[in-house]
């Protein structure tokens, strides 16, 4: 996973310089922690970082998931910390969570889920935007990270 991961990352980071994008580097402290419990409270983005273009910054969160579930885990795990703590990310944001199956629709409840619970997070977190991508329907031979680092692009940052 963590090879797939880091090439999701690679990928993403280069659309961005790609499409005009001036990138800060990664964070490389991204677990935050809340609660007493330090062991299990805690939340830890695949990729968080600052991002300008024309001037308008934007924080970058995403979660790279090769397991149906985790879709909705990691939108639930930013959910709850908003519900009671302040953002740890600095507003406007995007966070991507991306899907590297290409098998059509294998995952359509969790992918239902993550878009409902992405919803209440919107609302929770005024200044994040959810979205959800996936690999399915990339071009044939072509790594999924490949596909779903452009399509993370494309889709929210477009404009």
């Amino acid at each position: 996973m963590a090879a797939r991961q880091e090439l999701f990352t690679t990928a993403f980071l280069t659309e961005l310089s790609e499409t005009g994008w001036d990138v800060d580097a990664p964070r490389a402290d991204r677990r935050c922690y809340y609660g007493p419990d330090r062991l299990r409270e805690w939340i830890e983005p695949d990729l968080w970082l600052a991002a300008r273009r024309s001037g308008e910054p934007l924080t970058l969160l995403a979660e790279f998931n090769v397991a149906p579930e985790s879709l909705e885990h990691n939108v639930a795990n930013y959910l709850w910390w908003s519900s009671n703590q302040p953002p740890f990310w600095e507003s406007p944001a995007v966070l991507v969570s991306a899907f590297a199956s290409t098998k059509p629709a294998d995952y359509r409840l969790h992918q239902t889920v993550c878009r409902f619970l992405g919803g209440l997070l919107e609302q929770a977190a005024p200044g994040i935007q959810h979205v959800i991508v996936d690999a399915r329907g990339g071009p044939p031979g072509r790594a999924a990270e490949l596909t779903l680092a452009e399509r993370a692009v494309q889709q929210p940052l477009a404009s």
